[in-house]
């Protein structure tokens, strides 16, 4: 990929994560997460809900594991490393949904 390319990607995704960091996370918790490991991911929402970030971001990990291909779930991912400060896990994982984003 070019470097302005990837320039644009990564500044997009960030806008889309400063503007929409509230609603994605808002729609992961209105979610009814339905089909493949499913229960992982309503074990990470509430987790997220209630403040426990690293038991949140292990089980959205694990759900990428099994689930490769689902790309909003890097999304609520990237969201919870952002709002906790830390911005640079936040970017690699937006990356991550790029890769996993078919083209």
């Amino acid at each position: 990929m070019k470097v302005k390319r990837r320039v644009f990607v990564i500044i997009l995704f960030m806008g889309l994560t400063v503007s929409f960091s509230f609603a994605l996370r808002s729609r992961a918790d209105d979610f009814n997460f339905t089909g493949r490991n499913a229960d992982i991911l309503r074990r990470a929402v509430a987790f997220e809900k209630e403040g426990k970030t690293t038991d949140a971001v292990a089980e959205y990990r694990l759900y990428l594991k099994k689930n490769e291909d689902v790309v909003p779930v890097y999304f609520y991912l990237g969201n919870l490393y952002w709002d906790s400060g830390y911005k640079d896990k936040a970017l690699e994982t937006f990356k991550e949904a790029e890769q996993a984003c078919p083209t």
